[in-house]
């Protein structure tokens, strides 16, 4: 079992990631495998004081623990080890000067922007 961590930094006021497995963009594609332990943590200079809120869309038993918040910066989920498929996700922040939440994806309405994924490889 490893782990994949997901760096979160803000950027022109939107959430950019970057992965361990060298992914990056506003929205990204992250390959684990089942048991891997997953970790989304701020960046260098990230412009974030706080990662608030992690909405999973789609199977809630994708994950055997988690996401769940370990601090203000960081937080963490396992895969489970009989997951299959695909889950999008949702991150929440707040921003260093101010206490206004920034939500990683926008409304289908108001953007083409795909929330970022987390996907198992065999």
């Amino acid at each position: 079992m490893g782990k994949v961590i997901i760096y979160v930094s803000l950027q022109d006021n939107e959430i950019v990631y970057r992965d361990s497995e060298k992914h990056t963009g506003k929205s990204i594609k992250t390959k684990v495998k089942p048991g891997t332990r997953v970790i989304w943590t701020l960046d260098k200079k990230s412009g974030i004081k706080d990662l608030s809120g992690i909405n999973i869309i789609g199977s809630c038993k994708f994950f055997s623990s988690g996401p769940a918040k370990k601090s203000c910066d960081k937080w963490v989920a396992r895969v489970n080890r009989k997951a299959k498929g695909e889950i999008e996700y949702e991150l929440f922040a707040v921003a260093e000067k101010t206490k206004k939440k920034t939500k990683a994806t926008k409304s289908a309405k108001g953007s083409d922007a795909t929330p970022p994924k987390i996907i198992i490889r065999v």
